[in-house]
Order: structure tokens, then sequence, then C-alpha cells
């Protein structure tokens, strides 16, 4: 299995204001000490479900040359499904960070499964909130924050609301960003990433 090792952070703003500190470090980043992880599911995920993920990883995989293969019982990521319909979390992705976080639980990345309209078949593609939300959950797991909250932040940001210098801090320009902003392309008018 992996574990949690530390990096120093690259010095440059842009990269570093997505990596996740340890422990709100501004001297150490963490992350996983291979690129080759092993997950698993636990519980009663659908195929729609499991495909949509299997996806992500596929996409993750070719954009960092990371590997991932499915495996059992005790795994580097484990995704887990819960219905909370009164909590507004859609996810939540454990990164490897020990400071934090007890290690059985790093790598964890759970989906909240209590609101039908942002968890269903209709969702889980490329474009829609279900797969933006795999992906960014994915992304906390393999030790990637937001870039709002973390131990340096994106040229500008200086809130979760506030898009930052030139509006980095979108969907537009990260899947770690929690601000989803619609555009325009011409000739189809206004869409709205990840909602569908």
């Amino acid at each position: 299995m992996a574990s949690e090792t530390t990096t120093s952070f690259s010095g440059n703003q842009l990269i570093d204001g997505i990596l996740w500190g340890r422990g709100f470090s501004t001297s150490q980043a963490v992350k996983w000490n291979t690129t080759n992880i092993d997950f698993s599911f636990s519980g009663a995920w659908q195929g729609f479900e499991q495909n949509a993920v299997n996806s992500a990883l596929n996409l993750i995989s070719n954009a960092t040359g990371l590997t991932f293969s499915a495996g059992s019982g005790s795994t580097d990521l484990t995704f887990l499904l819960a219905s909370e319909p009164t909590d507004p979390t859609l996810g939540i992705g454990i990164p490897p960070d020990t400071y934090f976080f007890d290690q059985s639980i790093t790598g964890a990345v759970v989906w909240n499964t209590g609101f039908p309209e942002l968890w269903n078949s209709t969702v889980h593609h490329v474009g829609g909130i279900g797969f933006s939300t795999i992906i960014h959950e994915i992304m906390h797991s393999l030790g990637l924050g937001h870039p709002h909250d973390n131990s340096f932040t994106l040229p500008g940001v200086s809130s979760i609301s506030d898009t930052g210098d030139f509006g980095l801090n979108s969907n537009l320009y990260t899947s770690m960003s929690d601000n989803v902003i619609a555009q325009s392309i011409q000739g189809i008018g206004q869409v709205t990433p990840g909602v569908s």
C-alpha cells in the first residue's frame, strides 16, 4: 500500500495554489509515495457510478501518469457512498495528510447520494455535476486542495467566492475550485459547466 510522503512546494503560485499543504504547512505539500494507486469500492455501488469513477480515474491517469488498479480489501483509495440529504456537502476526499487525518481514512473518497438530482446516471458524464464532483474529490484524495483555503492560494484569491486574478479560482481553470462559472459559447448561448 501507498503511504504519505512530503514534497517541497514549487515556488510557482499557480501550482502551489492547489497543492495540499501538510497540516496547512507552507513548507511541505503531501502526496502518495508511489505513482501506482490501487482502489476499491465499498458499499452498494450501481454500475453507472462505478463506470463514472473508472472514467474519471482514466482521465486523471492520462493527465498525470498515475496508474490506478482495482483491488479489494484495504486499498490506497476507497470509494464510499453516504446518503445525507440534509448535508449540502456533495463529496469528501481525504488527502494523504497524516498530520490532520488518521492513516486509516487517508484516501477515502465519499459521495453524498442524498441529492438524486445531482447524483444520477444523467449527471455522471463529462461536464455533469456528478462527474465533476468525482474528479474534484479524487484529486483531494491524491493531495490537491482548494485554491482558496490552503497553504497557498491562487493569485488574488482571498475567500471561497473570490475568483481572484483573471477568474482563476473557477471551474473554468481548475476542477479544485468550488466556483461554478457560466460561460457563453458562440452559437449555443449560455452554458454552465458541471450542471446538466
